[in-house]
């Protein structure tokens, strides 16, 4: 069955992709952009000690490419960062991050194929980097994606992307299940790992007409059992209008190895008391494992941004941030401060 099922979307694939090249002339345009996100930061941790330093929290850069109406590619690189001996994380490399083509069937039916997001939790890579609140994503959001799919939320895979009139989307992901895994023909004669499995994911996303600026949404998946068994969910709810954002998540997921569930849930909301100022707070809670006591982390931030220019292509704006981290498995909590530059072009 699973044989036949993976025939039959390839074969879907292979119509879909010649229907796609079966175009006019490609009338070819290139755009290309790119993003640095410096810091500054001062950290009192749960051993008793501080660091304060500088850094790059991002440099991106990318190409979009239109070549007909419908069809059109995307591709993005990022630093890459380890960390040394002392925990302290340095600009190494460069790392592939999307490499992705998108052909519109369609106004309302799109497909997507190679290394890019796909459906999955919201306030992980599926709100853009450029548009993250208080300089870091949702705790809960950051430790799915380390513990699931991988730490940048993408995979290698295929997504149908499906919209209704009623302002209702649904996206459908089949991807390997392990991001670092780039599965070409030419290395099944060398393959000594059995893998007949592949991951899935599935999003819902309702934008109701009559109540503007609220967005509701929620996804589902599995994990490639032979790469990574787990079974994932999450849940949302977003608001925002000219003055006022509010947000709210939950999210859990369960990993097969270690019989281990763990959930996550924040409230998030921002004031705009100025035309490019906004003050923001976030409370959070991540239970690593939902049968143990007193393993709980609990977060709160505060912090504010100011956008330096508005109307452009181009934007720019700093952030200030204040993260308070208790856990309770220690007894001294992590006072971290950080300020944020952002350029995006």
């Amino acid at each position: 069955m699973k044989k036949t099922i993976t025939i039959l979307t390839l074969i879907l694939l292979l119509t879909i992709s010649t229907t796609a090249f079966a175009q006019d002339k490609p009338d070819l345009k290139v755009k290309f952009g790119g993003t640095i996100q410096a810091w500054g930061s001062y950290a009192q941790t749960d051993t008793d000690t501080a660091l304060i330093g500088f850094g790059l929290r991002r440099v991106l850069l990318r190409t979009y490419a239109d070549f007909t109406e419908n069809l059109s590619g995307y591709f993005q690189i990022s630093t890459a960062q380890k960390s040394d001996t002392v925990g302290v994380t340095g600009l190494t490399t460069f790392q592939l991050l999307d490499a992705r083509i998108d052909y519109k069937i369609n106004k309302n039916l799109k497909v997507k194929f190679g290394r890019f997001v796909g459906a999955g939790v919201r306030s992980a890579s599926n709100t853009s980097h450029k548009k993250i609140d208080l300089v870091e994503r949702a705790y809960s959001a950051k430790m799915w994606a380390k513990n699931t799919i991988g730490s940048d939320s993408r995979d290698y895979g295929v997504e149908i992307e499906a919209k209704t009139q009623k302002g209702f989307t649904g996206r459908f992901w089949i991807h390997n299940g392990n991001n670092k895994k780039n599965t070409q023909p030419s290395m099944t004669k060398l393959s000594t790992t059995q893998n007949t499995g592949l991951a899935w994911h599935a999003m819902g996303v309702f934008k109701p007409e009559t109540v503007k600026g609220l967005e509701v949404g929620a996804h589902y998946g599995m994990g490639n059992k032979y790469y990574k068994k787990y079974t994932d969910y999450s849940a949302y709810a977003y608001y925002k209008n000219k003055q006022f954002r509010i947000k709210a998540e939950y999210i859990s997921y369960e990993l097969d190895a270690i019989k281990e569930t763990s959930t996550g849930y924040y409230l998030f909301g921002a004031y705009k008391f100025l035309e490019k100022n906004e003050l923001m707070a976030r409370y959070e809670i991540f239970d690593q494992n939902t049968e143990a006591d007193d393993d709980k982390d609990i977060l709160i931030t505060l912090g504010a941004s100011h956008t330096l220019f508005k109307d452009s292509e181009y934007s720019a704006k700093v952030t200030g941030a204040y993260v308070l981290n208790q856990e309770e498995t220690k007894d001294i909590d992590d006072n971290v401060f950080y300020v944020q530059f952002q350029f995006v072009f």
